[in-house]
């Protein structure tokens, strides 16, 4: 199963499958839940896939949640987890994956002396299932549903993510041999660690994600040791931090980013308006951002003029170097600016290729009246224009100099700036497409 094509829309959005289970059965049956997913990684493309089981009343008990949630850089992940009944989630975590992948989860439910309904345990490629992922609060839940969700972020193109196999697997003839009678009075001894059963499974599975949360390794010549840990704390949010430190005991923060894709205490209309509020403030930052940078650019060029004609008359040439410059660098940062704005905001339409088709037809402009003043001036080889800055030409060329120089450098930082534009506007329109 693959996602080919989700509609652009509002937030995580995309398909949802359910499947009713033909023969439902409890949790303490279930021999193994698996799912097989692939991610081919793509750079500037992100998407998420989720295979879930969910109980009788449609609450999540298991999953297994495999995407890439980053536009601006390829950090792929394979997470399984766990939902006890009232409680909050466990996981275990793949870790960041910089390349394509394909991976197994598994969980399944088991015997466990820490635990009297038993527990989940849980694996990713067969690793990590040593030790219990969470302990089981209720093991007569029935579990009666298998969802399939296809999530695209916005308008940011969808990475592909396959969905090889699914298995659900349940030992229907298994009876919990730890089932307690809940009308059964609990016996206390009066001490503080009375029923206290779950205590060795806890210490157990928290020192078991420590492991798969924390990684240590060194790198030379100069021996530096490196610690990356990542952290998922549900299936809504990740931390990564990589910190190294060599023998003097100088220390760096290599990385560090935190991703938040949800919020579970909010309902999902809740947190689809707080996703839509979120992308119109980004998205009024960057029109603001881009307004701001247009009015630097036509300033820069106001300046730009009243310097030129300020030399005509005999004004000092540096004062159009200067201005020169200040054009050529405001209208440069605007161009990158509409460039990173295309690449956050993953868009492509109307309103950025108008944009880009102004500033070219300005540049021509400047260049076509810049050629008709150096014909002008009889200026018929480019490669003469040199001597408007040379010595002599400072000397000698007291009618036509000024007016070469202005016009000979807008029409050569018109041209750098046409070709830096051009190229922008074509990256644009190939990752529009």
């Amino acid at each position: 199963m693959t996602w080919s094509s989700i509609a652009t829309g509002s937030g995580w959005h995309g398909p949802c499958y359910v499947h009713v289970l033909d023969r439902p059965f409890r949790l303490y049956q279930l021999s193994e839940f698996s799912v097989t997913g692939e991610l081919r990684q793509s750079y500037h493309t992100m998407g998420k896939t989720y295979v879930a089981l969910y109980d009788e009343n449609m609450q999540r008990v298991m999953m297994i949640l495999f995407g890439d949630s980053w536009y601006s850089s390829s950090k792929g992940y394979f997470n399984v987890y766990f939902y006890p009944q009232g409680a909050s989630s466990s996981y275990r975590s793949s870790g960041y994956i910089y390349s394509s992948f394909r991976k197994t989860g598994r969980l399944w439910w088991d015997e466990y002396d820490g635990s009297p309904q038993g527990a989940i345990f849980a694996s990713i490629d067969g690793q990590g299932s040593s030790y219990p992922l969470a302990s089981v609060i209720n093991a007569s839940r029935v579990i009666k549903y298998v969802a399939i969700l296809g999530y695209r972020a916005y308008s940011y193109p969808l990475v592909e993510m396959r969905v090889h196999d699914i298995r659900v697997v349940a030992d229907l003839n298994r009876h919990n041999p730890n089932a307690q009678d809940p009308d059964e009075p609990v016996a206390y001894d009066g001490t503080a660690g009375a029923q206290n059963d779950c205590a060795g499974a806890e210490a157990a599975r928290y020192s078991d994600e420590v492991q798969n949360d924390v990684e240590t390794y060194w790198t030379g010549p100069w021996p530096e040791v490196h610690v990356v840990a990542h952290r998922v704390d549900s299936d809504e949010s990740q931390f990564h931090i990589h910190v190294k430190s060599d023998l003097l005991g100088n220390w760096e923060i290599v990385e560090l980013s935190a991703n938040t894709f949800g919020l579970q205490a909010l309902s999902d209309s809740e947190y689809e308006a707080l996703q839509d509020d979120t992308a119109e403030t980004i998205d009024s930052i960057w029109d603001e951002t881009l307004f701001y940078a247009a009015l630097a650019m036509q300033i820069s060029w106001l300046a730009l003029a009243v310097a030129g004609t300020l030399v005509w008359f005999g004004a000092s040439t540096w004062y159009f170097i200067i201005a020169l410059a200040v054009w050529v660098g405001t209208f440069t940062a605007y161009v990158l600016l509409l460039y990173q704005s295309f690449v956050e905001r993953g868009m492509f339409g109307f309103a950025y290729a108008r944009r880009f088709l102004l500033s070219i037809i300005g540049l021509v402009a400047n260049i076509v009246a810049s050629m008709r003043g150096l014909l002008g001036l009889g200026v018929k080889d480019p490669l003469k224009l040199r001597r408007y800055w040379s010595r002599y030409g400072f000397r000698r060329m007291t009618k036509s100099g000024p007016k070469g120089r202005v016009a000979s450098g807008v029409l050569v930082a018109s041209m750098f700036l046409l070709v830096l534009t051009a190229l922008l506007a074509s990256l644009i329109y190939i990752g529009g497409n």
